[in-house]
């Protein structure tokens, strides 16, 4: 049984909340205009961008170990909102989305030095 909040699992300074709020105040815009209309609706590339940032930032950077993480590690399954895309789903976010991760990256650094969290050197 899973308590109302997943991210109740996790301490309040654990790094999946802090990559939570960045990509929640960042602009995704970019990736939402690539969004099809046709068919199924797309899993929200506000999770994708979550996942392979926390990916990034914890050493899990293949497809494959984020499909397996999103299964069995709270921290993942917190910030897929308990949703399971598989690796080739995350794998196609990734290579078609190169150029928006970027600049995603690029605002969440620059968000985090802002606040304190980091430097640049």
């Amino acid at each position: 049984m899973f308590p109302a909040n997943l991210g109740d699992y996790l301490s309040r300074d654990h790094l999946a909340h802090v990559v939570d709020e960045a990509v929640e105040h960042i602009d995704l815009s970019s990736f939402y205009k690539k969004l099809s209309t046709v068919g199924n609706p797309a899993y929200d590339p506000k999770m994708h961008v979550k996942l392979l940032f926390y990916g990034y930032a914890t050493k899990t950077c293949s497809s494959r170990r984020i499909d397996d993480k999103v299964q069995s590690d709270v921290a993942f399954i917190y910030l897929a909102g308990m949703q399971k895309p598989d690796f080739r789903t995350i794998s196609d976010f990734r290579k078609n989305n190169v150029c928006e991760l970027r600049s995603a990256f690029v605002e969440i650094v620059k968000l985090c030095r802002a606040l304190g969290m980091t430097k640049l050197v």
